[in-house]
């Protein structure tokens, strides 16, 4: 967005700020600036502002950026978290799975993403991937009802992807969170894992969002702890 009275966009003006602060002194060479939600909060601005921000402040080699820490969901030791989607990377250990769609429902938008997602409808998509017919992982995936999506799902799911599906609407997500659990399953989830009741499963909760902290998906996954296992990686 850019100002009517300086012609600066506010990412410009933040950027000057924290310039300003770095040749004073007020931060040091190798210190750490504030996290992304802290200089959100500072300057009232969505953290996709911030990130364009502290783009410029590359450009200018004021900053530089570190890889940090972070967790991912594996496949047989195959990181299932990159953009081609899961078909797509289990295949690379030559152990490719099938996903079968058992519904795309159109519901209001549910309170776990209602303060991410400005629609007041989303998609519910609920899906169950196997390896050679055994199932391995049942998942729900919930889009906002946008005229992106709408456009693209009026012809079905493509390929049975969501992850094709969200790539052919241009959304992308940019950052997220994810939080994972350990649970017994219930009646319905167990017939349709084919998996004793009460057996126990891992749950990741995933949120996806662009750059303006919209959503873009958020999947919930029941997955068979005999095939996958979640890693953690950390930076001192």
């Amino acid at each position: 967005m850019q100002s009517s009275k300086t012609g600066y966009t506010q990412a410009e003006k933040i950027a000057a700020t924290l310039t300003q602060r770095i040749t004073a002194g007020q931060v040091r060479s190798g210190e750490r600036l504030a996290s992304e939600h802290s200089l959100a909060q500072e300057f009232s601005a969505s953290r996709g502002t911030i990130r364009r921000a502290l783009a410029m402040l590359q450009e200018s080699d004021l900053v530089h950026t570190k890889p940090g820490s972070g967790s991912y969901v594996a496949f047989h030791g195959v990181d299932l978290s990159g953009p081609q989607g899961w078909t797509a990377a289990t295949a690379t250990v030559g152990l490719p799975t099938s996903t079968k769609v058992l519904s795309v429902d159109l519901i209001d938008t549910p309170d776990d993403v209602a303060g991410c997602c400005a629609e007041p409808q989303c998609y519910r998509i609920k899906r169950v991937r196997s390896l050679n017919g055994t199932p391995l992982s049942l998942e729900i995936s919930t889009l906002p009802a946008n005229d992106r999506i709408r456009a693209v799902l009026e012809h079905g799911l493509l390929g049975g992807s969501v992850s094709t599906t969200l790539r052919a609407t241009g959304m992308k997500v940019t950052h997220g969170r994810q939080e994972v659990s350990a649970a017994r399953l219930r009646a319905g989830e167990a017939a349709l894992l084919r998996m004793p009741i009460d057996a126990r499963v891992i749950i990741t909760q995933r949120l996806g969002l662009d750059s303006d902290d919209q959503l873009v998906e958020f999947v919930e996954s029941w997955l068979d702890p005999d095939h996958f296992t979640l890693h953690f990686e950390f930076e001192e």
